[in-house]
């Protein structure tokens, strides 16, 4: 079954609504309200205000204990979409998969199934919740502050090529001066990891990225973007492996 996509919440730029087909209660997407807006300081500022938005209404309706997201670049899913949710459109989206004590079903276990066999939660439940988001996220949306960034200190990103089955286009990217969630991330931070990430879009052989941001299990630990190169006519999906790895799987699984 597909629904119509609903809109819980708008800003200036970004917005924030159910997908089409959503895989649980917890599932949302940040999208582009603009598809022609392009990536500057205030729409990043624009992003992360929907995303607390988002995050913070998720965590008191729901008592979400972690909120993981996945997104495409400019990579589009195709047939089964094992591992990642059904495309959306090609408007930039940012998947929210709330994880909460009490979840009938999780993320990862719909997206190990093909695409045409999962099964959305019940509207009823839906519509009850989305009434509950969409005045949580007005609330938090008007107390957002988006930069926190100490005046002069530059954002930087580490990279490092993961050591795992999906080889040398398995990409890891975090901001040094982020912590362990989205909730430490800055406009300039955004900014930094889209330019990574077009650079390893770029790679020979390489049409696009699957990205997935699990939030880090212990405070003390940063907060690390997953980028898995995807190819056309690809004969393996690398998602299989990603899914099997440990940080990945507690987000998700």
């Amino acid at each position: 079954m597909e629904l119509t996509r609903r809109l819980l919440f708008r800003s200036e730029l970004w917005e924030v609504a159910r997908p089409r087909i959503p895989l649980t209660l917890g599932h949302l997407v940040v999208r582009l309200a603009d598809p022609a807006a392009a990536l500057t300081p205030e729409s990043a500022s624009d992003c992360l205000r929907c995303h607390h938005a988002a995050r913070s209404a998720l965590r008191q309706a729901l008592g979400a204990t972690a909120i993981p997201v996945q997104f495409a670049y400019q990579w589009h899913p195709l047939g089964d979409a094992i591992g990642e949710p059904a495309p959306e459109s090609s408007t930039p989206t940012f998947h929210l998969f709330a994880r909460w004590p009490g979840e009938r079903t999780s993320p990862g276990r719909q997206l190990n199934q093909p695409a045409h066999h999962r099964v959305p939660p019940p509207e009823s439940e839906l519509a009850k919740l989305d009434a509950e988001l969409r005045s949580g996220m007005q609330r938090a949306a008007a107390s957002f502050q988006a930069d926190r960034r100490i005046p002069g200190a530059a954002s930087k990103v580490h990279i490092r090529t993961a050591i795992d089955p999906h080889g040398a286009h398995h990409t890891l990217t975090w901001p040094t001066l982020c912590g362990a969630d989205l909730t430490g991330l800055a406009p300039d931070d955004l900014l930094s990891m889209a330019t990574e990430l077009q650079l390893l879009s770029d790679q020979p052989a390489v049409t696009g990225l699957t990205c997935l941001l699990p939030e880090a299990a212990e405070s003390s630990e940063s907060l690390a973007l997953h980028a898995v190169a995807r190819r056309a006519g690809e004969s393996v999906n690398p998602l299989l492996h990603l899914m099997d790895q440990p940080e990945v799987s507690r987000a998700l699984l």
